[in-house]
């Protein structure tokens, strides 16, 4: 992930801190909730232990670790673990590739990846990464897998023309991953799925919050399957 490293310094940029802090909010709420709830069947006692896939610059694992659980990120790219242990503990962090995890099996109580799948080019390849998952997962442990919605049509539209920084991040040659395609992931069943978010990543701060009760109310509606974001919910069995 030769371009990962390259641009490890504006990462966080490439989104306003705005939008970049409401996604980090609605994504890490929605696995506490989850988690909460699932923790009797997490081993009940002590602190859940948590994987962060493609840990990019480390906010989502400080955000879970003040949430209360103990989270470990992995990234394949050195310059973005350097930026991470800036931004959180550094002893949380390791270099270390999804297809190879450097942990044996059933270490974890959960596991997620935030918008990292798609960039494992092959169908076969992300099939072996979740099968790695798996592996590392206690039985009964959750997997989120977060991914961008391609059902909202303006996905591509936005990230090709309206916001051409993006091209950083998403360069064109993605394997776009979507529930449906979950059904037989080995090593998991399907929970449930959750789609969110109408804002657009451009939106200034002044009409964000304007348009935060717009979306909060889409969310509640039948058209919240047509939401930028998804995270599938996979239970280890």
């Amino acid at each position: 992930m030769k371009r990962f490293n390259e641009i490890a310094h504006i990462y966080d940029a490439q989104i306003p801190e705005h939008i970049r802090l409401h996604l980090l909010d609605k994504k890490t709420r929605a696995m506490q909730r989850v988690l909460s709830a699932a923790r009797a069947t997490m081993g009940g006692q002590g602190t859940p232990k948590g994987l962060d896939i493609g840990c990019g610059t480390g906010w989502h694992v400080k955000r879970m670790c003040e949430m209360g659980f103990n989270v470990v990120g992995l990234d394949i790219a050195q310059r973005q673990l350097e930026c991470a242990r800036v931004n959180a503990a550094a002893n949380r962090f390791a270099a270390a590739n999804v297809l190879g995890l450097p942990f044996a099996d059933a270490t974890f109580d959960f596991a997620y990846a935030i918008n990292v799948i798609h960039h494992i080019h092959l169908s076969r390849d992300q099939q072996a990464a979740l099968a790695e998952i798996a592996r590392v997962l206690r039985p009964g442990g959750m997997f989120f897998l977060h991914e961008i919605n391609t059902l909202n049509p303006a996905i591509r539209f936005y990230m090709d023309y309206l916001f051409p920084r993006m091209r950083h991040i998403d360069d064109g040659r993605e394997t776009w991953i979507m529930p449906t395609d979950l059904s037989n992931a080995p090593g998991f069943e399907l929970a449930a799925v959750e789609q969110f978010t109408f804002i657009p990543d451009f939106a200034p701060r002044p009409l964000f919050w304007l348009m935060r009760p717009f979306e909060a109310a889409l969310e509640r509606t039948c058209l919240r399957k047509y939401g930028a974001h998804f995270v599938a919910i996979l239970r280890r069995v």
